[in-house]
């Protein structure tokens, strides 16, 4: 669930050279309208010579010093300080042939058009295939190294505050990427009258056997919404037009956070933004002082519970529901829902 990416982007993107990181972080950046930081410009001076090792660790921490940013490069030299100041890392771990066809035919191009990469610098053909520094020989002697090693670091205490996602093939980095173009904040009064619309949507995925037809086709009334607008607990995912594609509504349960209810258009499904907003709520009842958030949902729908589950949600038993949440599924019953296939859930936070 890669909300930090979104929600506070200082995000170093790494992976084993020719992976695409470069590519990929710019184009991150771009969705989150954050800065890039190419640590290899950083690095390298024209004619491929070092730069200081103490100029190059100034240059990078005046660059992390900004409030949003992405980063990419594998600098051990300069993790402590890249690393400290982020708040997620994207780990571009494709398999050896995706990042072997990927660094061959990077290098080839390179070589062929004589393009400048950074500083002035150029890769040649000599230099890739005839040379102990051929950067072809080198992804290929790190591959395995650079897995085990981001394995380790995203298992660390030492680096528990940052958030790792791990991208195995580039379908999921496009997907990544796509939900960059995304973003959630709190719901403006021109955002509410669209709210009902994205509820009708969503709700006609499910089956007329687990939400009946008259309660599908009958939305939430707009005043419906005015409580939680007016207590800021309603949230909208927003998409590069500004357009709400998404909405999650918080609550109080027996004094405990609760999300009454999470929709996203269909339309605008598989981009990541029902875990963002999830994630949002989440801030704002640890803000709150909460120590959980729970739910009612669907114990049998794929996106429903099951995918709670991934997200770190458990089920509650009857025993273990408060008084507030079996008086939700009571309620939910009344309305027409198959009570036997509605459950209570909660995450600790």
């Amino acid at each position: 669930m890669p909300g930090r990416v979104f929600n506070e982007p200082r995000v170093v993107v790494v992976g084993t050279s020719g992976c695409g990181k470069t590519t990929f972080a710019r184009q991150l950046a771009r969705g989150l309208d954050a800065r890039h930081i190419e640590l290899d410009e950083l690095h390298w001076l024209p004619d491929w010579q070092i730069r200081p090792a103490e100029d190059f660790s100034s240059r990078v921490a005046t660059a992390a010093a900004a409030p949003r940013w992405v980063a990419d490069g594998n600098y051990s030299a300069v993790r402590d300080i890249l690393w400290s100041r982020a708040t997620a890392v994207v780990w571009l771990d494709f398999a050896a042939h995706v990042v072997g066809w990927r660094i061959l035919t990077r290098t080839i191009r390179r070589g062929l058009t004589r393009e400048e990469i950074f500083s002035g610098n150029r890769e040649s053909l000599a230099q890739a295939f005839f040379s102990r520094e051929s950067m072809l020989w080198w992804a290929a002697t790190t591959f395995r190294r650079n897995r085990r090693t981001y394995a380790a670091f995203s298992a660390s205490r030492e680096w528990s505050h940052l958030e790792f996602t791990r991208v195995r093939t580039p379908a999921e980095a496009r997907a990544l990427l796509d939900a960059a173009g995304y973003r959630i904040e709190h719901a403006r009064r021109e955002h509410v009258a669209a709210l009902p619309e994205i509820e009708l949507k969503a709700g006609r995925m499910f089956s007329e056997q687990d939400f009946p037809r008259p309660l599908r086709d009958t939305p939430t009334p707009l005043e419906n919404f005015e409580p939680a607008f007016e207590r800021g607990r309603l949230w909208v995912a927003l998409d590069g037009a500004g357009k709400p594609v998404g909405f999650a509504v918080g609550s109080i349960v027996d004094g405990s956070a609760h999300l009454l209810e999470l929709d996203v258009h269909p339309d605008h499904g598989r981009r990541g933004l029902g875990g963002r907003l999830v994630d949002r709520v989440a801030d704002w009842a640890r803000s709150e002082g909460h120590s959980a958030l729970t739910l009612t949902t669907f114990s049998h729908v794929a996106w429903n519970a099951p995918w709670y589950r991934r997200l770190g949600f458990v089920e509650l038993s009857s025993s273990e529901a408060t008084p507030g949440l079996l008086a939700h599924l009571v309620q939910e019953g009344e309305e027409g829902l198959d009570r036997s296939k509605r459950v209570a859930m909660r995450l600790e936070l």
